[in-house]
């Protein structure tokens, strides 16, 4: 989530809709993600085998880096061709929330994808087919 002002922290901080921000345990130097949020909030819509074994590799994140403004330039970062994947079942950043951050940034394109936060598990053929066609 880059924003050329504020640290993916402050961003996701904005998704109102996020179920699974707000749920969030943070303490002075990690992120943890309680288990019984991270089906709902990553995995909605992932086998639910799968959700066991992930939620089971699952590590806290340090703060540093999601608290820490992405330094964006015009001559570097702006002349990156830019594309989105529309994840529209998100419930970590939500569709609503997805379409906000895609006003600060200009996309080359997007492709809307009906899938929760995890598309590479849940509908790999269908991201690839995405990432053949860039």
């Amino acid at each position: 989530m880059l924003h050329k002002d504020l640290s993916n922290a402050e961003v996701s901080q904005q998704d109102l809709d996020s179920v699974l921000n707000p749920n969030s345990v943070l303490n002075e130097v990690i992120i943890e993600f309680p288990t019984k949020w991270m089906q709902l909030g990553l995995y909605n819509d992932c086998a639910p085998d799968d959700v066991k074994m992930l939620i089971a590799k699952v590590r806290p994140f340090l703060l540093g880096p999601l608290l820490t403004p992405a330094k964006l330039t015009a001559g570097h970062f702006g002349k990156v061709p830019k594309y989105y994947i529309l994840t529209t079942q998100d419930k970590t950043a939500s569709y609503t929330f997805q379409q906000k951050m895609l006003t600060w940034l200009e996309f080359n394109k997007t492709y809307p994808l009906d899938v929760s936060h995890m598309p590479m598990l849940s509908q790999p053929t269908e991201l690839a087919e995405i990432f053949e066609q860039l």
